[in-house]
């Protein structure tokens, strides 16, 4: 068992700051830093440093573990024993593709950062905004349509995998019919880091 938290960490010019959390995964939402520019990620070890470049640095971090900050959002997994796979992606939608009702092999969150996209699962049916987030527990059904009036719909994701899952896709489509459908959404994948323990 261990937690995941997601938190927002904005960085004025050239600002420094020493990511206090045991292990986990970051995203540039805007700006740039030492780890990356707008649209990158990068993973996160004990104290890793950030430093903030001449226009400043806008991050989303997922982090594993107990952390002091304030998260805006927090889970705690019930996992296996053994290895585990943290993997940082994001998935892209052009106008009003449609991933269909399926499943992802590990829990994780997701934040949209542009676009628009309405989610039907089990215990919810709402449409994300830009700057929305929201938990997916591990094989629980989603379904997810982009909006038609926005030219990309965009999030990005961090997830707990089997580690069986290293450099494998996760989505399993659950209608045989909706598996034949063409996929018209793309994945880009940023980090597949094997843990050996959870902290």
């Amino acid at each position: 068992m261990t937690t995941l938290s997601m938190l927002h960490i904005t960085l004025s010019a050239q600002e420094r700051q020493i990511l206090p959390y045991a292990m986990g995964a970051g995203f540039v939402l805007a700006g740039s830093c030492n780890q990356g520019i707008t649209g990158g990620g990068f993973l996160i070890n004990e104290r890793l440093p950030v430093q903030a470049g001449a226009q400043g640095a806008t991050l989303l971090i997922f982090a594993l573990g107990q952390v002091a900050a304030p998260a805006i959002a927090q889970e705690t997994l019930t996992l296996p024993k053994g290895p585990a796979l943290l993997r940082l992606d994001e998935v892209s939608f052009p106008p009003e593709a449609i991933a269909y009702r399926h499943v992802h092999a590990g829990a994780g969150f997701r934040y949209l950062r542009h676009g628009q996209l309405h989610l039907q699962a089990d215990d919810h049916d709402f449409t994300a905004q830009a700057g929305d987030h929201w938990f997916e527990a591990a094989n629980s059904p989603v379904r997810a349509t982009a909006s038609a009036d926005h030219p990309e719909t965009r999030f990005v994701r961090c997830m707990v995998l089997p580690p069986e899952y290293e450099g494998k896709p996760t989505i399993k489509i659950l209608d045989a019919k909706d598996a034949q459908q063409p996929k018209r959404q793309s994945t880009h994948r940023h980090i597949d880091h094997l843990l050996t323990h959870l902290p």
